[in-house]
């Protein structure tokens, strides 16, 4: 026969000692562990006991206390079983609850089944509740929220994983504890409450956030629901505490909070005057600024707006005729019902006192919740204004506030348009200013600004109505001539202005006196458009400065042929020093008394592959211009004291070279530094390089000069100045610069064989440098006659035609290893 798996346990509570020990016996024989129970053990039977066997006397004395043991073991199955001697009604007894009837004497057999089918409805009830507790034990321990199960007192009896997890306590640390212990002390008397209200009022479950404690100190914001477990009498079993962890949410709220505060900061720190509206258009807030401009404007603060509808407001203004107010109105509609994403317009706030502008800002908060729209006003009235003045001055001239070059181009094109349509002859005017720099550098530049206002106030004067006049930049003016009668009347005008400008200008307590040069280009001849026509007016007015300023001149076609020959001369220029185009030429300068060479002067040449031999008249302006200079000069610097060493390593007498330096140059900061590098590079002594000046250098800056003169002198060389007496040469000056020579220049030695005002100033030349113990060499020497009377003037040295024209460097060497002196006789 099966037997269960494991020895089961069957209790006898016997009256008849006899029977019992006989059925005992049979029992433990069979394989049954036997436990003999007395009356008033049952209310502590082992529950892992299997069934229980009495016998009427124990049924009739015991009969309550066995069926409340088998209702406390429920939903335990726990079988009673009855023994009866002969032939005893058994219906009764069944009735009142035992499960079963054994007839003694006992079948031993009958007995053994009877006994192995209870036991299996008893495996099987243990069974299927051990299967429930590990699903409800699992089911509690996997909840996403703490479950605590506590007595009506308040004590803890059972928790979940959950709530050891969250609090950091262990199932044992937690059991027995009281609900209150777990929370923090200010807040206990909340979780009293709920505790006590749940045994007072029927059905009551308060829910409510709780500050919990966890094993390490730390608070644990919870969310705490409590209930009543009732049995199914409805008595108060024990209490169900759920726990759910809500720090996140708490900090979320937090956050929202403070976002909140924030925004609401934010919004209230902007100048915009701000509202929220509703999807009716009723005011929801304001913020500050919208009250200040309330207040300011003499109407009531936040009471008077919140509630309102701003809709209302704007439809009762558009029906008085206020445009703005509608189109506003239909602006807020639309991303009311998502027509527009958004909304923007300018308005002009017109209350009778100083202009306002706003700028109206409709926007609608993200999609998926209520309605609600931000409106903002922002105060552009600067912006407008400030707007309207850059405009003025993206075309107007702030200094002479006359047109500038983008108003003179947008109106010569408008006058062109009209010309063509009515058969306009138009003028185009380029005028500059000669010799303006002077005046910055003489003056100052305060001057200078106050002559280029009054220069443009006379212009003005001397035009039409309907004339333009704009200042370019620098001392370049623009005058447009719409429909003139003649061609003629430009030049006319031309002189008109000339003449007005020529007229003294009395600047910071001085008189100066400016001349202008004047290109004039016309329509429809000179050009059709008004690029044209300002590129022909600049040519013609470029060649009045070439062919000496202080003039005006019309535009000639031929005038673009000799712009385009100068840029084809100043390309070749780039490119003449690479290639190795340049060269040095040299001319001897004599001292009068001995007849000597004593010094040779560096002037180049370029030789261009296609124009032949370009005189350094034509390409040094150029250089000049362009600033080439520097680069070329610097090549002449190094090539002069090279070819001078050369000579000296030659066996040459030591002469001195001198090289022509640019007023360019002098604005270099390393002329010092490349002086010196050529001196260094060549090996030659610095007082066998001079360094030629012209009296246009001297007008610069005057005081920098002087500190680059004596910082020159301490590598050694000699300083001269060229050109003397063509210039505007500040005589108080010339003592103060660290010179050694000057030259008398050869406009002035062409006649001095003639006598008069050629000699005399030739005379005054060489008496000024003696005093101020200086040489003189007079340049452009060609006749013997030039000769005698500079000899008889004193003269130290003289450089010319008369003894060689400048030659190239074998040929210089040759002249100066020739034993035969130069006749000066």
């Amino acid at each position: 026969m099966n037997r269960p798996p494991s020895i089961a346990t069957i209790c006898l509570l016997m009256s008849d000692l006899s029977d019992q020990r006989l059925l005992a016996g049979f029992l433990v024989q069979t394989g049954y562990r036997v436990v003999v129970v007395a009356g008033s053990e049952l209310s502590s039977i082992d529950p892992a006991a299997a069934l229980m066997i009495t016998d009427q006397a124990g049924a009739r004395q015991y009969g309550a206390a066995l069926f409340a043991m088998k209702a406390r073991l429920k939903p335990l199955y726990f079988p009673v079983l009855l023994t009866l001697i002969g032939a005893g009604q058994a219906t009764g007894w069944l009735r009142a609850g035992f499960d079963d009837v054994l007839r003694l004497p006992l079948n031993k057999d009958d007995l053994l089944a009877r006994l192995e089918a209870f036991l299996r409805l008893r495996q099987h009830s243990a069974d299927l509740l051990t299967e429930g507790r590990l699903r409800y034990q699992a089911t509690f321990d996997l909840a996403p929220v703490g479950i605590v199960h506590a007595s009506l007192g308040g004590k803890i009896t059972l928790v979940n994983l959950h709530v050891g997890a969250i609090l950091g306590m262990t199932t044992a640390m937690l059991s027995g504890r009281r609900l209150v212990d777990l929370v923090e002390a200010a807040h206990c008397a909340t979780m009293q409450a709920a505790l006590d209200a749940v045994l007072v009022a029927p059905g009551a479950q308060p829910a409510f956030d709780q500050l919990l404690c966890r094993h390490n100190g730390a608070p644990l914001w919870s969310s705490v629901t409590v209930s009543l477990a009732r049995d199914a009498d409805g008595v108060p079993r024990y209490l169900i505490v759920i726990i759910e962890d809500i720090s996140v949410r708490k900090q979320l709220e937090l956050e929202l909070r403070e976002s909140e505060r924030f925004a609401r900061a934010t919004i209230d720190a902007l100048n915009e005057q701000i509202c929220v509206v509703d999807e009716t258009g009723r005011i929801l807030a304001v913020n500050k600024a919208w009250n200040r401009f309330a207040d300011d404007n003499g109407m009531q603060g936040q009471t008077k707006w919140v509630g309102t509808n701003y809709l209302s407001i704007c439809d009762r203004a558009a029906a008085c005729g206020n445009e703005e107010a509608r189109l506003f109105a239909t602006g807020m509609r639309d991303v009311i019902t998502l027509a527009q994403d958004e909304f923007s317009m300018e308005y002009q706030c017109d209350d009778g006192g100083d202009e306002r502008w706003f700028i109206v800002k409709v926007t609608r908060f993200p999609h998926g919740g209520p309605v609600r729209l931000v409106v903002s006003h922002e105060n552009v009235t600067h912006a407008r204004l400030a707007q309207r003045d850059l405009s003025w001055l993206a075309h107007n001239d702030s200094l002479t506030r006359l047109p500038n070059r983008v108003l003179i181009d947008l109106q010569l094109k408008q006058t062109l348009l009209q010309a063509e349509r009515s058969h306009w002859i138009v003028a185009v005017m380029f005028i500059d200013l000669d010799h303006f720099k002077m005046i910055n550098d003489t003056l100052g530049h305060a001057a200078g600004d106050r002559l280029l206002q009054l220069a443009g106030q006379r212009i003005v004067g001397c035009l039409r109505v309907n004339d333009t006049v704009g200042r370019l930049g620098g001392d370049e003016f623009c005058v447009i001539l719409p429909d003139l009668a003649t061609v003629c009347d430009a030049a006319m005008l031309s002189e008109k202005i000339m003449h007005a400008l020529a007229q003294p200008f009395h600047l910071m307590g001085s008189e100066a006196f400016v001349t202008s040069s004047i290109g004039i280009a016309m329509y429809p001849s000179d050009g059709l458009d008004a690029d044209t026509l300002l590129r022909s007016a600049d040519i013609a007015m470029y060649r009045v400065k070439k062919q000496g300023r202080d003039g005006h001149q019309y535009f000639v076609p031929r005038m673009t042929t000799q712009l385009a020959e100068q840029a084809r001369l100043e390309g070749g220029l780039r490119r003449a020093l690479e290639r190795g185009e340049l060269s040095m030429h040299y001319q001897p300068q004599i001292d009068i008394a001995s007849g000597r060479i004593v010094g040779v002067e560096a002037l180049m040449r370029w030789q261009h592959p296609e124009l032949g031999m370009i005189s350094p008249a034509v390409f040094i302006p150029i250089a000049e211009e362009t600033g080439l200079i520097v680069s070329i000069g610097a090549w002449a610097l190094r090539t002069a004291c090279s070819q001078n060493r050369r000579w000296q390593e030659a066996g040459i007498a030591p002469i001195v070279m001198a090289v022509n330096m640019s007023s360019r140059q002098f604005k270099e900061r390393n002329l010092h530094a490349m002086i010196d590098l050529a001196l260094q590079e060549s090996g030659l002594e610095g007082r066998y390089l001079e360094l030629e000046l012209t009296e246009g250098i001297m007008m610069e800056n005057v005081a920098v000069l002087i500190d680059t003169l004596n910082r020159l002198k301490t590598l050694g060389v000699r300083l001269s100045l060229d050109d003397f007496g063509t210039g505007y040469s500040n005589l108080a000056y010339l003592k103060r610069f660290p010179l050694d020579m000057i030259k008398i220049d050869k406009s002035f030695v062409d006649d001095i064989d003639a006598g008069g005002d050629a000699s005399l100033i030739a005379a005054a030349v060489i008496t000024l440098g003696h005093g101020l113990h200086l040489k003189v060499i007079a340049e452009g020497v060609e006749t013997q006659e030039q000769l005698a009377v500079l000899r008889m003037l004193g003269c130290d040295m003289i450089q010319g035609y008369l003894y060689s024209r400048p030659l190239p460097h074998d040929a210089m060497t040759a002249l100066l290893c020739a034993s035969v002196r130069p006749q000066l006789a």
